[in-house]
Parts: C-alpha cells; sequence; structure tokens
C-alpha cells in the first residue's frame, strides 16, 4: 500500500461527510477538517475535528470502515487519529 495524497483524501472525506452527517454531542454537531495519511507502514492518518471529545465510536468506525472500502485497506492494521482543534492551540 502506498502514501495516498492528501487532496485525494479531503475529496473523499467530502463525500462521507455528504452521505453520513458527522454526530453531535449536546447540540454541538462535530465538524470534520481535513484528513491526511503520515505514515506507511502502518497506515496512519490524521482526521483534524472541531473538538476530539464529540467524536464517538460509531462515527470512528464508520470512518475507518469506509476509508478501507475507499481504498481496499481490508486485512490491513490502519490507525486513525481524530485531533481537535484545542490541541493544536494549546
Amino acid at each position: 500500500m502506498g502514501r495516498i495524497p492528501t487532496a485525494e483524501l479531503n475529496r473523499w472525506l467530502g463525500t462521507i461527510k455528504k452521505n453520513q452527517p458527522a454526530s453531535s454531542k449536546g447540540g454541538k454537531p462535530l465538524k470534520t477538517f481535513y484528513v491526511v495519511q503520515y505514515e506507511q507502514g502502518p497506515p496512519r492518518f490524521k482526521v483534524m475535528v472541531n473538538s476530539r471529545a464529540l467524536v464517538n465510536k460509531p462515527y470512528a468506525y464508520y470512518v475507518e470502515n469506509r476509508l478501507r472500502e475507499e481504498y481496499e485497506l481490508w486485512g490491513i492494521p490502519l490507525i486513525i487519529e481524530f485531533e481537535g482543534k484545542e490541541v493544536r492551540y494549546s
């Protein structure tokens, strides 16, 4: 498996956001900004969101399964990290 370009991953993220809106907690919606692959063995992805606390397991599994489906990553261990803005600006 090679590296997936960031632009392609972000187009993919845009399509899954249309098909399945992100979850919300306490009335505050989860916003996904972009996704990047930053390692290859095993593939590691970082999804930037407005708040890590808003990411629930079903949505994380949804993202993982769509990623596996789109890029035929079945049977390959994936690491997907959700990072919130609060981490970047602290």
